[in-house]
């Protein structure tokens, strides 16, 4: 299946989430939030657009920066929320795996048994494996999650086959 599957894991893997995914999301959230700040600045504090002289589309520059700087900050501000509820998300994610089961973010522990097989088409190209379980596919990421090397080492030993 992959490069590491003659490792033999003893014990429990703990996967915790990786960082990149999170600090993406920080920085486009930093983006966000400092052009929400610098629409908020430039309309309400330095107060350079004003009302468009009419509402044409010969003035179509000045509707855009006053519409932008007015309404930027309410529009901005939530969106870079979003994305530091998503990073935070991103940060707690967790895999845990022994001799029993699996458990997913912290969710009920499922059984080796229930699972049908793996899906590992996409394991050298993009780092994703499948667990099947009935209809139900389990994907799991290798740039989402650390110690995925061993993860992978451990599934390979405790659900039978290729599967899909």
């Amino acid at each position: 299946m992959n490069d590491t599957s003659s490792e033999v894991c003893d014990g429990p893997v703990v996967c915790p989430a990786s960082r990149d995914p999170a600090v993406r999301l920080f920085i486009a959230a930093g983006m966000f939030l400092a052009l929400g700040i610098w629409c908020f600045w430039d309309a309400y504090v330095e107060q350079q657009h004003g009302a468009p002289e009419a509402w044409t589309l010969e003035h179509i520059n000045d509707i855009a920066g006053h519409v932008l700087n007015h309404y930027g900050p309410f529009v901005f501000g939530p969106v870079a929320a979003l994305f530091i509820v998503w990073a935070v998300l991103a940060l707690r994610r967790r895999i845990e795996a022994d001799d029993e089961g699996i458990s997913v973010n912290r969710a009920a522990k499922i059984a080796w048994s229930e699972f049908t097989g793996i899906d590992a088409a996409k394991l050298q190209s993009k780092g994703i494996l499948f667990l099947l379980r009935g209809q139900e596919r389990l994907k799991l990421d290798s740039y989402q999650y650390r110690n995925f090397r061993e993860l992978a080492a451990l599934i390979e030993t405790k659900v039978p086959g290729q599967g899909g």
